[in-house]
This record gives structure tokens, sequence and C-alpha cells, in this order.
């Protein structure tokens, strides 16, 4: 690949700090550092002990860079992430939150993924998140096949487009108990592995996302207000891009990246489930994949 791989990662405070720590372990050990030209760990209004834990990473790799805003909120995210669109508007970005869990295999697959379908019209790329909207959308017929009952008994149309509480706990509950993503994945085949973002259906979430200057030259830069002066997402105005240009959106369904929760969602579930149980959950099905490809065994 010829273009310049950057990574920018925002982190805040809002999430606990067992989140943070599972999000850096799992993201040191599936990602090959020296694979990107920059990593950008944005940071809003963090604690002095994860700054110190960031800045202790990033001694150990020289294409680290840490930015901090103190004060939290949009305005702050939007000048990090604006600052890294423009000092590499032509480059692949990676953009993911830190309640993201990565596993075994996820770069390679984004990236083989990307050369694939880079062009005039690509958009973006996404692994399947169980947790996010199109998560939820690719998932559903699955959930109504093996669960119709208790499935239909927490969603409605109404609790897709909010991804409410009860729906972000439930499937955690079938990912911890039934082996969710390892009985979904026996279903994936390179006939039906890939899902198409729909312009007029879909709504594509940010907690992880490739992208390349297609996207970048089209969102920015990002406005921290709409013309009445209300606050205006980098989400929104993502999808609201992705509209406008009629440009490709891809979901990988074999490679999967967990998301914790939606801000909605978050002291139900840091309540409800231990992380401790989540992370044994990711690193055993981690090593399970690494095991089955013994000559990609050593790679993240």
């Amino acid at each position: 690949m010829q273009r310049d791989i950057v990574m920018m990662i925002l982190t805040s405070s809002i999430k606990h700090y067992e989140n943070f720590h599972i999000f850096l372990r799992l993201l040191m050990s599936t990602t090959d550092f020296q694979r990107f030209t920059k990593i950008y760990f944005l940071c809003n209004a963090i604690s002095e002990e994860q700054l110190a834990i960031l800045y202790s990473i990033k001694r150990k790799h020289s294409n680290i860079q840490v930015i901090l805003e103190e004060d939290p909120g949009y305005v702050q995210v939007f000048k990090m992430e604006n600052f890294v669109l423009k000092k590499h508007a032509d480059a692949v970005i990676i953009k993911i939150d830190d309640d993201t869990y990565l596993t075994w295999g996820w770069l390679e697959k984004m990236l083989q993924a990307y050369e694939d379908h880079a062009g005039p019209t690509f958009g973006f790329l996404q692994p399947l998140i169980p947790i996010n909207h199109m998560g939820v959308e690719i998932l559903w017929d699955y959930f109504d096949e093996h669960y119709r009952k208790e499935f239909r008994a927490v969603i409605t149309e109404e609790a897709l487009k909010h991804i409410f509480p009860a729906l972000q706990h439930w499937i955690w509950r079938k990912i911890l108990d039934n082996s969710l993503v390892d009985n979904y994945l026996a279903t994936i085949n390179k006939n039906n592995r890939l899902h198409y973002y729909d312009h007029d259906y879909s709504m594509c979430s940010i907690n992880f996302l490739l992208f390349d200057g297609n996207l970048t030259n089209a969102v920015y830069p990002f406005r921290f207000n709409d013309d009445q002066g209300n606050i205006l997402g980098d989400e929104n105005q993502v999808n609201i891009a992705l509209k406008r240009h009629r440009f490709e959106g891809i979901v990988v369904k074999d490679c999967i990246v967990h998301h914790f929760c939606y801000n909605n969602a978050y002291l139900r579930l840091a309540g409800a489930l231990c992380f401790n149980n989540i992370l044994k959950h990711i690193e055993a099905f981690n090593a399970s994949r690494a095991a089955s490809c013994p000559q990609r065994r050593k790679m993240p």
C-alpha cells in the first residue's frame, strides 16, 4: 500500500478506567504499530493516570503523538480531529474510540479490504461491531432466526434507531454466554462476507472507521454547529457526507471488533457486566483465531 496509514484514537475519562485498560491491552496485543505512519491519541479531559499510561506507550514508539485537550466537549474533540485530517488529507485513516475492543487479525483484514475496494467512490470500511447501528442491522436476521422470542422482546424499530440499553445488554449476554461471535462467523463465507451501506436506511457509527481522502475532503473541517447554532456531531456530519456523495460503505463481516456500549447504556452495562470476563472472553477468542492460522501466528 503506497498511502500513509494513520490511526487516531479518541480517548476520554467518560468511561470506566477498566474499559480504558481493556482497550489498550487489546490494542497492543493485536496491532503492529510499525504499520502506521503516525498514531495519534486524541485525549479529551482524561485523568492524569490515563495520560501517564499513554506517555509510557509513546516512549516506546517513535510514531505516536499524544494530543491533550483538558476541557471536555465536542469543540475540543473537533479541534483534535480536524488537526489530524488537515495534516493527513490524503492518508488512509483509521479512527477508533477507546471503548472498542480489537480482535486478532483486524488490521490485516481491514487493509486488505481497502486495497480491494479503494477508488473514487470509496467512503469507508468497518469491521462487524455487534453493538453499533450497522452491526445490529447486519445481525438482525441472525438474531431473529436463532433467538426470535427473546430478540423480539427487546427489539423494535425505535430500539434499532437508538440502540437502547436493554438491547446492548442483551447482545453482550449473547456474546459472553452463547458464543454469538463464533456461531455467527460459522455462517460467513467468501460470498457473503461483505455488507454495504444503504444510503436510504443505514446509519454509520464512527466508533471504528477506516476512510481515505474521499471522505476526509468531504467532511473537513468538522463544523462545531449547524446553520441554526445547534451542535452537529461528527457522526452526523460523516453520514451526511456519505449520503450526499453516494460514497460506498462496506462492513467486513468476518472481521470482528467489539464496542462496549453507547453512553446511554454505560451505567447499566458497567454495573451488570464484569470487565474481566469480557477481557478473558476476547483474549480466548484471539488465541483460538491465531492458533487456527499458524503461518500468521506471530503477526498481530
